[in-house]
């Protein structure tokens, strides 16, 4: 027995009715959306954060930096976001790019620590940011970037010798209402091994997160319960 499906290229009238539904669903989730922080049952909102390095591009110990291609990818749940995709003709997924999203909420998440930078970076203000919406109101932002970051070189076990940079993501909201979930990671790329070790003869061996909490702007806290 053989079966085959074949994908029908949808008629004028679906597509018309496609974008009709996806209009009237974009009206009603805005309609009394008022962009805050989403607060679920007043638990505070978690966030999983997830960077990818796509590709390191150069690296200059005399001036104590690396410039990278990265990938965020931030996901939230915002339960304000959800509809029954039965009313809508089927759509379970809606799209946005950096000039479409308008009202939803996204947070600002800050590149700190970037040299020649004399403020913080806005990661959501990259060009290349997609934004897909479910319809059990997960939202999801994928956001490339070049950035470049600092540093510390130090060549006295040459050639064994282990270089360290740092990139630090920073929020302005309170422990309470915002915070980066445990679960969120930091990793490279498949291909990258092969591709970082063309720059400089340099390698990738290894790439770590951490989450801290700062106390009063100065104390650093690794334990949200801590503080609470």
């Amino acid at each position: 027995m053989l079966s085959l499906n074949i994908q029908l290229t949808p008629s004028v009238a679906e597509m018309e009715e496609r974008y009709e539904a996806e209009y009237r669903l974009r009206e009603d989730l805005f309609n009394r959306y008022d962009g805050s922080v989403p607060n679920k049952h007043g638990q505070g909102l978690e966030l999983i954060p997830i960077m990818t390095i796509d590709h390191i591009r150069t690296l200059k110990d005399d001036k104590g930096t690396m410039t990278m291609s990265v990938t965020f990818v931030f996901t939230w749940m915002d339960e304000r976001m959800m509809w029954n995709a039965t009313q809508y003709t089927g759509i379970r997924r809606l799209s946005f790019n950096r000039f479409e999203y308008g009202l939803l909420w996204v947070p600002v998440i800050n590149l700190a620590d970037i040299p020649s930078h004399g403020k913080p970076q806005d990661v959501f203000g990259n060009h290349d940011l997609d934004i897909t919406i479910n319809d059990n109101g997960i939202v999801r932002a994928t956001i490339k970037a070049l950035v470049t970051v600092p540093c510390y070189f130090t060549f006295g076990d040459w050639p064994n010798d282990y270089q360290n940079c740092s990139l630090t993501l920073m929020t302005p909201y309170f422990a309470d209402e915002f915070r980066f979930a445990k679960w969120g990671a930091a990793e490279s790329a498949r291909f990258l091994q092969e591709r970082a070790t063309d720059v400089e003869d340099f390698e990738l061996i290894g790439v770590e997160s951490t989450s801290y909490f700062l106390y009063l702007g100065m104390d650093v806290v690794y334990d949200f319960k801590e503080l609470v």
